[in-house]
């Protein structure tokens, strides 16, 4: 599978500190084991990363992590901010991360992929089915660190023209917004910085912890719109020895 499109660049800040069945997980940092990570296409081209997870208390938690822009806009990982500068798409950040704590420094664009047949839900037949997809085998069985929001989001259902459009009623998710490196708590950035304990941790603790973010509109949110990432030291000459090991 040729993952070029997801190569970093060293003009480009790499990461940066923010603070900012079934259950919907309260806002908290979780550690999670990864049962399942591997990539999908949206129709329009886009590409995710889908992740499935367990947390160390035994509740599932899934993820689908956009990391390109599609077909239209050259499924690229990047986009160009106000200024005309380019910056990683928020979702690439997250996903990158997550190998780069998780596997030693290694990039998402290195990352062994492996078509395997699992299991997943097919809406059109109402149950799991058996699919063919491209495993990120590296990352099977890792442990991590996750901050995730609990989110209110839009119930959407199509209108006339067959447009998925909300409904005005709402519906709570979970969205993983950082990864810590699972020994030590540290962020890319932290590491990167060659920073002497891990700060960032709870200070996102301090400030989200028991938060449920409201993204709906039906209170003049913007939804999905990306958060640009804040402003860091750009990462410099590569080094011998990762700093991630």
């Amino acid at each position: 599978m040729n993952l070029s499109n997801l190569k970093t660049k060293e003009n480009i800040v790499l990461d940066s500190d923010r603070t900012g069945g079934f259950r919907t997980l309260e806002t908290d940092v979780y550690g999670l084991n990864i049962k399942f990570a591997y990539f999908a296409k949206s129709k329009g081209g886009a590409m995710a990363l889908n992740l499935e997870t367990e947390t160390t208390g035994g509740a599932k938690l899934s993820q689908q992590i956009w990391i390109t822009s599609g077909d239209k806009k050259g499924n690229s990982n990047v986009y160009k901010d106000k200024d005309g500068n380019e910056q990683y798409l928020p979702g690439f950040v997250v996903a990158n991360s997550l190998c780069l704590l998780a596997l030693k420094g290694q990039e998402i664009a290195d990352v062994s992929v492996e078509e395997k047949t699992i299991n997943i839900y097919d809406f059109t037949a109402k149950k799991d089915l058996p699919t063919k997809v491209d495993m990120l085998v590296d990352l099977i069985g890792v442990d991590i660190r996750a901050a995730v929001q609990k989110q209110l989001v839009d119930k959407n259902a199509k209108d006339g023209n067959g447009v998925y459009q909300p409904t005005g009623e709402t519906r709570e998710q979970n969205e993983i917004i950082k990864f810590f490196k699972n020994d030590n708590n540290m962020t890319v950035t932290e590491i990167t910085a060659q920073a002497e304990e891990a700060l960032h941790h709870d200070k996102w603790l301090e400030t989200n912890k028991g938060n449920v973010f409201d993204k709906s509109t039906k209170t003049g949110a913007t939804g999905g719109a990306p958060n640009k990432p804040a402003g860091n030291k750009a990462a410099g000459a590569e080094p011998k020895k990762s700093l991630f090991a």
